[in-house]
């Protein structure tokens, strides 16, 4: 960034956040009472005391490892009504203590989120103000007054980066400003659901593309963060490649070709620990994120065709374009089914017990199948070739193993129909996610898959209940498997509504109910072009 700020670019991370509601006055907030975080340095937690008050300070701060008890200590003089002073305190513990938890997909002692943020929250402006708002978004699923503090925290968050913006590159050189950027843009959506949070993903990936020009110059402290923060962005990017356009994400094919060797492990304090966020599934993610960029696109495409041509022209650039995304759907099609499955993720013990390394086996392969599924929903043709390869097979060992699973047969290889063939791996992927409890840690990395199958847990018989309910329905045994499915699905929606940040949960749960509710009305439609019709987009994760 240059180093005098360009007034537009100062504002850049301002203009999509959500409006404070009418009544909430900010001129007596306790935020405005905070010292002074223009810069993030530790000046802040100096003491104007006598120097028994200062050792008796860090005595409690030792005991805090947290630190908050400096923060109370800083509060405690200040003409703000006590309730008030407290509830920064409050937010950051509440962060600590249960918003870490539900931002990972494991959590112990060895977080490296955890690990890291705790040594900087109490030194960077951005960053605490950033968990505050977290915390204040997850709390207002049960104290909805506290959707406001969440939005003022975030913007006062986002003025601090723009601040370091604005000061040039010194400012923005180090890892906290992308720890920063991460906070705020990846949880946009905690507070306003429409919001993606793209310009901060571009952002973000800016400034790793800085780092990784002095990474590659040998500087040994970037050289043991920078795995870490690209798998950061491999899955934010992941979350927004299926609702966002192609043009503002970043291509990460080229640097997502991963060899079995690299499992996405990193060494904490001497521990072996997979990514907080993508556990150590990296390369079954990346190809979902693959798949998520080439299924967006078409479907873009079509509906740009269907609502802006003649459908008696013939638009050879449209031809290309599609022929050119089957292609890439085919690639990602063989490289699903043929991987092997040691190469997915690797059996890391987390130290977390409610999330075992099983989890990220069970996991990986709902991915994998979710990825194969949107393939075969999207490009049927692929699903066709596929199964007349499978019927022309001499040896099983030529059929992707997937299949032998899903449709076993005593001699030889009974081909399904691919309506058949879809619903049941869509079912497979709901048995999949069942084995994971709900304490599991994985549940947050849940969501964009539940979404994913909506469109083939349909019935196969007919509208059974819509239009047509008074008739009697022809039910059979998939139909019977795929409404227990629905339940579970549906349940596991509403519990996860009530865990993670509600408002772009609201928004999945809706997009699946809507899924069904047109299936069953006798329009099946891909879930995608429900979220897209009502304008639904959302990061879901």
């Amino acid at each position: 960034m240059p180093t005098v700020a360009n007034p537009t670019e100062t504002l850049a991370f301002a203009g999509s956040q959500p409006e404070l509601p009418d009544n909430w006055q900010t001129s007596s907030d306790i935020f405005d009472q905070l010292p002074d975080f223009s810069e993030p340095v530790d000046d802040w937690l100096s003491f104007e005391s006598e120097p028994d008050s200062i050792a008796l300070a860090k005595a409690q701060a030792e005991a805090d490892p947290d630190g908050l008890s400096i923060l109370r200590q800083r509060l405690a003089t200040t003409s703000v009504p006590s309730f008030l002073i407290q509830l920064p305190v409050m937010l950051v513990q509440y962060w600590f203590h249960t918003v870490c938890n539900q931002w990972s997909s494991f959590d112990c002692p060895l977080n490296p989120f955890r690990i890291i943020l705790s040594r900087l929250w109490s030194r960077n402006a951005a960053i605490y103000f950033a968990i505050q708002s977290m915390s204040a978004a997850s709390l207002a699923n049960d104290f909805p007054n506290m959707r406001a503090i969440g939005i003022q925290t975030q913007q006062q968050a986002i003025a601090c980066i723009n601040n370091a913006a604005q000061k040039g590159p010194k400012q923005t050189n180090d890892d906290e400003y992308f720890l920063a950027l991460l906070l705020v843009g990846s949880t946009t959506g905690w507070h306003n659901p429409s919001d993606l949070g793209l310009t901060y993903l571009k952002a973000a990936q800016d400034h790793l593309s800085k780092q990784e020009r002095r990474w590659s110059n040998s500087d040994p402290a970037l050289a043991k963060e920078h795995p870490l923060f690209k798998q950061c962005l491999l899955y934010w990017n992941l979350l927004a490649a299926f609702v966002a356009e192609e043009s503002p994400i970043v291509d990460l094919e080229s640097h997502t070709e991963i060899s079995e060797l690299d499992l996405s492990i990193y060494l904490v304090d001497g521990q072996a620990l997979p990514h907080p966020w993508t556990g150590s599934l990296r390369y079954a993610l990346n190809l979902f994120y693959r798949t998520a960029r080439v299924i967006r696109a078409a479907k873009t495409m079509h509906r740009r065709r269907d609502s802006t041509l003649d459908p008696s022209l013939i638009d050879l650039s449209s031809m290309a374009e599609e022929l050119d995304l089957r292609q890439k759907a085919e690639i990602i099609e063989e490289k699903i089914l043929f991987t092997g499955f040691s190469f997915y993720c690797g059996p890391v013990d987390i130290g977390d017990s409610n999330t075992p390394p099983s989890h990220f086996l069970t996991l990986a392969e709902a991915y994998r199948c979710a990825a194969i599924l949107q393939i075969y929903h999207v490009f049927p043709d692929i699903l066709q070739e596929r199964l007349h390869k499978n019927e022309a097979a001499d040896d099983e060992s030529l059929i992707p193993a997937l299949f032998l699973l899903l449709f076993p047969a005593p001699t030889g290889w009974n081909s399904p129909s691919a309506e058949d063939l879809r619903h049941t791996l869509a079912l497979h992927i709901v048995s999949l996610l069942d084995q994971l409890p709900l304490t599991s840690g994985t549940k947050v990395m849940q969501p964009v898959i539940l979404a994913s199958i909506s469109s083939d847990l349909v019935f196969t018989s007919g509208s059974v209940l819509g239009a047509s309910a008074n008739a009697i329905p022809s039910l059979n045994t998939l139909d019977v498997e795929i409404a227990q499915a629905r339940r579970k699905v549906k349940m596991r929606l509403t519990e996860l509504l009530l865990i993670l940040p509600k408002l772009p949960m609201q928004r999945i749960v809706n997009v699946v109910h809507e899924t069904w509710d047109r299936a069953d009305s006798g329009l099946q439609e891909f879930w995608l072009d429900v979220m897209l019709d009502l304008n639904l987009e959302t990061i879901m994760g």
